[in-house]
């Protein structure tokens, strides 16, 4: 909360900090509430019973009062200017309607070398090359991501899959489908290298074995994130059989343990959780049926 209160540039807007209690079972809400008495800090504290990061950001979209939002996870920190940022990108360009930018490690967190060539995993680093408007599906992780709130309300009942971390289940994919949902929707979508948070992650994450779980996560929402991208891919000979195969559950079962094989031989262990959180989706014939409706 340090980091919201120390934003800088902020005398002229108005703005609230919209926190969701997401069906805790510590003292999060009772802490909040004294919390809340002893800062200048415009606090709405909701509650939401269903699990999950995206039910929680669904709850507090509806929840917020502003015209733009910004998610910003407990171990977000915002540099001072990040928001004043916001507002100025926003306000300067009418057209863009998803904002995101840099992340980077706070400089005393010690990272084991293991881990540094996942960083991306972790939502930490540069995600594109320079500043610049998204193309297609391109999309952007959910640490700092901002929006424009009218966008949001459009999509705010469309059946998420993705529903994000519940409770010790590690899921994936939330920010991205959310992004690509309002892209199909006629959003646009800006990177700005402007836009700068240190991602504080605890160090407990930092091995190989909760790298894996991520990337299980991260396997486990590719046959919903495929399916959303399929309009915006080129019409390439390759594609096209990709999707032939992988438009029934049984070819893409099939492409999923080939996989699994192929990063088994490879003793690839990343990969390899990668394409059995895949196999895992694939397995749920409810999801399954729910993922054929995404294009109707």
């Amino acid at each position: 909360m340090l980091y919201l209160e120390n934003q800088s540039g902020l005398n002229f807007i108005n703005y609230e900090v919209v926190i969701v209690d997401n069906a805790s079972t510590d003292s999060t809400y009772e802490r909040v509430i004294n919390y809340k008495s002893d800062t200048s800090l415009n606090i709405n504290l909701v509650s939401e019973p269903n699990s999950g990061l995206m039910n929680a950001r669904l709850k507090g979209i509806k929840s917020s009062l502003g015209r733009y939002i910004v998610f910003v996870d407990d171990d977000n920190w915002l540099d001072t200017n990040y928001l004043s940022n916001v507002v100025s990108i926003f306000n300067e360009n009418a057209k863009i309607s998803i904002l995101g930018g840099i992340s980077r490690l706070p400089e005393e967190l010690d990272c084991p070398e293991s881990i540094l060539p996942y960083m991306k995993s972790y939502a930490v680093g540069r995600q594109y090359d320079s500043e610049r408007e998204l193309v297609g599906s391109e999309t952007m992780w959910g640490a700092g991501l901002s929006f424009r709130k009218n966008e949001l309300l459009k999509v705010i009942n469309h059946d998420f899959l993705c529903i994000g971390r519940s409770k010790k289940i590690q899921l994936s994919g939330d920010d991205t489908e959310l992004c690509i949902v309002l892209i199909r929707n006629g959003a646009r979508a800006m990177y700005s290298n402007s836009l700068k948070l240190q991602h504080n992650i605890s160090l407990d994450r930092f091995t190989m074995g909760k790298l894996k779980l991520m990337n299980s996560g991260f396997g486990a929402s590719l046959p919903m994130l495929r399916t959303y991208v399929e309009p915006f891919q080129k019409r390439s000979l390759k594609n096209k059989l990709t999707n032939s195969v992988i438009h029934f559950r049984i070819g893409f079962i099939l492409l999923a343990i080939y996989k699994i094989i192929v990063f088994k031989l490879k003793n690839d262990s990343i990969s390899l959780a990668f394409w059995q959180g895949t196999f895992s989706s694939l397995r749920n014939k409810t999801l399954w049926a729910k993922i054929k409706l995404i294009n109707k």
